[in-house]
């Protein structure tokens, strides 16, 4: 978790870089004397302002998966057996194996799937789903993280995680907003005051923080096996 945690300060640092640039760039208007000029500079900061916005949706994407990619290999390691699995990870399993057969058109593929569940069901083999197979037939979450979503994905796993941040979904709705289309980078900079995207980043990062340290925990009791 200390390479997450490190990661994550790192986007930190970086987007705050930015949100200060822009905060600069704010005092600089006033005294800009050419009007081509104050046009390209607000250009520029609405620009940017938008683009901060994608850098923060990617941090809240990229600390989530990593840290679930984090329970898969500690789940991996650890050898854990189908029965000492949590009732949530187990029901997890399951639908992985029923997508995984019902998206299947390859007999043999599906009869290869079928005999695997069976002997992990029996606990003739532990637990083997990394992140990456588990994407493959089953979808956790695809570009719609917000703090209500993280917590039904964090359920999955046996999390009582309670926190819940409402810039999140802000962050998220202006994201998808500007990577489907719906929204130039210049509307959404014009929207947004650089004092919103502070507020976004504080926020964001610090709801981040409080999610790697429930994962720490989570992992350090191995609440991932029946109690």
């Amino acid at each position: 978790m200390i390479s997450i945690s490190r990661e994550l300060e790192l986007r930190k640092e970086e987007s705050n870089n930015v949100i200060s640039f822009l905060e600069q760039y704010e005092k600089r208007e006033h005294y800009l004397d050419n009007n081509d000029k104050l046009i390209n500079e607000i250009l520029l900061r609405t620009t940017l302002k938008a683009s901060t916005i994608i850098m923060l949706y990617n941090s809240v994407e990229s600390t989530i998966t990593q840290c679930i990619e984090k329970i898969h290999s500690e789940i991996i390691n650890t050898n854990v057996s189908y029965s000492n699995l949590n009732d949530n990870i187990q029901k997890l399993v399951l639908m992985y194996y029923e997508s995984a057969i019902a998206n299947s058109n390859d007999l043999q593929e599906i009869v290869t799937y079928k005999q695997e569940c069976l002997q992990f069901t029996n606990d003739k083999m532990t637990f083997n789903i990394s992140l990456k197979e588990l994407f493959k037939h089953y979808s956790l979450f695809s570009g719609n993280l917000d703090s209500k979503q993280i917590k039904t994905i964090l359920n999955k796993y046996g999390f009582d995680f309670q926190e819940s941040q409402t810039e999140l979904k802000t962050i998220k709705e202006y994201r998808n907003q500007l990577g489907h289309g719906e929204k130039s980078f210049e509307e959404v900079g014009r929207e947004l005051s650089v004092q919103q995207i502070r507020a976004m980043h504080t926020n964001a990062f610090r709801y981040l923080e409080k999610v790697i340290g429930s994962v720490t925990e989570y992992i350090n009791q191995k609440k991932y096996q029946v109690i």
